[in-house]
């Protein structure tokens, strides 16, 4: 069985930032997207899929032209 890095300290700090400025519900995310209670719990690929989804629901996070 291969195991599944967890996401990093740096990727956990990313999302938590990116939630809070795009007031997305993070608890309810996690739980419904990954059914993990803590960004802490997601593996690194599910961390970094997460990412991508709130800077994509994030208004002039991407500076999109």
């Amino acid at each position: 069985a291969r195991s599944l890095r967890s996401a990093t300290v740096s990727q956990v700090r990313a999302i938590h930032a990116i939630a809070n400025r795009s007031k997305v519900n993070l608890a309810q995310t996690l739980h419904d997207d990954f059914e993990v209670e803590r960004a802490e719990d997601l593996s690194l690929r599910d961390a970094s899929s997460l990412i991508d989804q709130l800077k994509a629901a994030t208004p002039a996070a991407g500076g999109r032209r």
